[in-house]
């Protein structure tokens, strides 16, 4: 057991600045009991324990985390287990005696980094042209990735045709416009990521159709807290609450309650509209009046994005051109258009924020035996 802080070593909500965590699983276990059969009252007969922990010690691991720190996951994976214990009959085997019955299951998942995308804009498919008139209106909009990250970044989906989605995406600047993407000292700061992304082993999964559409069908509509079907106009307000989050205050601190939101179809909001999370939207998604997201918007299917207003975006927005499912899931030419006043912000932590709200993937599942060292 871990000693320190008074939530050390339980499954908790973990410290902020407000306290400590809340006990979701104690450290003495759940108690399972019964009516006590020889008097008045209930009797313990079983306990149960959850123990989440890092995958310390395994190459993947100190790859990342040199330092081998137990309180920092350098590889995305971690692993649980959950035990059970009952009173049993004593049996005893030579100078062994056994009292209890234990059973031990344990599983192993990964945090999938695929949308940490550091870009505040990213566009990907086998091009990219106009949603509208012309891709950049005016010269007032800031679209900033700071001094580490791009200001734009495409992805290729077909590096062999001749089109390259950068060049595109710079043709359509003039110079005044291009002072307004910054990004690594770079001015404009447009750049492809195709062969950065190819190496990484999370990210590289962007580049499969089939995967891609499968996270868009399966994985966010089961779990989004909203999902939508059908075309959506926002004027003010949505449906339901799109999240909140503080930036400035730790992601578990009161009052952060980010959302994933679902839309299958064209989302169009406009007015005083605000959220956090993740907005998956799948086919076009246009932004106008006071809209502001702290977050992770991805929009994935139809690839069109046409924004304006004095719409604010603290995270990142992801748009790619994606048609068919499965094996027959193809990309297609994404479309975009920024206009004056929008702000795309650049936040780390936000995106880490959006991608924590999607489930881990699971790599294995097993029960530990006498035999195996738990």
């Amino acid at each position: 057991m871990l000693a320190g802080l008074a939530d050390d070593g339980t499954m908790s909500t973990g410290e902020n600045a407000a306290g400590n965590g809340v006990e979701l699983i104690p450290r003495f276990g759940i108690a399972q009991a019964v009516k006590n059969p020889y008097g008045v009252g209930t009797v313990v007969v079983s306990r149960y324990f959850v123990k989440v922990s890092d995958n310390n010690g395994e190459a993947s691991e100190i790859a990342s985390d040199p330092a081998n720190d137990p309180f920092h996951d350098g590889d995305g994976q971690i692993i649980v287990r959950s035990m059970g214990v009952a009173q049993t009959f004593r049996e005893e085997t030579q100078s062994g005696a056994r009292k209890n019955s234990l059973v031990v299951f344990e599983a192993r998942f990964k945090h999938m980094s695929m949308f940490e995308l550091d870009s505040p804009l990213v566009v990907q498919g086998t091009g990219v042209e106009s949603s509208s008139a012309d891709m950049f209106v005016g010269s007032l909009f800031s679209i900033q990735g700071g001094a580490a990250s791009y200001g734009i970044s495409t992805i290729d989906t077909n590096n062999s045709d001749g089109v390259f989605p950068a060049q595109q995406v710079t043709a359509h600047l003039t110079v005044q416009q291009g002072q307004n993407i910054q990004g690594t000292g770079k001015q404009p700061s447009v750049l492809d990521i195709t062969s950065t992304i190819s190496t990484n082993a999370d990210k590289k999964l962007l580049l499969d159709g089939a995967y891609v559409s499968n996270f868009m069908a399966q994985t966010v509509p089961r779990f989004a807290d909203s999902t939508y079907f059908g075309s959506q106009t926002w004027m003010g307000a949505a449906p339901a609450q799109l999240g909140h989050y503080d930036p400035f205050q730790p992601q578990n601190a009161p009052g952060q309650t980010p959302k994933m939101t679902y839309v299958n179809g064209d989302l169009s909001v406009d007015g005083n509209l605000d959220g956090a999370g993740l907005l998956v939207v799948t086919g076009k998604f246009t932004a106008t009046g006071n809209f502001t997201f702290c977050g992770l918007i991805l929009v994935i299917g139809s690839g069109e994005l046409d924004i304006g207003g004095t719409c604010h975006v603290t995270g990142a927005v992801y748009v790619a051109r994606l048609s068919g499912m499965g094996a027959g899931a193809s990309w297609g030419v994404s479309k975009l258009t920024v206009k004056d006043n929008i702000r795309l912000d650049y936040d780390k932590e936000a995106v880490k924020m959006a991608v924590s709200l999607l489930p881990p993937l699971q790599l294995s599942f097993r029960e530990i035996t006498s035999i195996i060292d738990p």
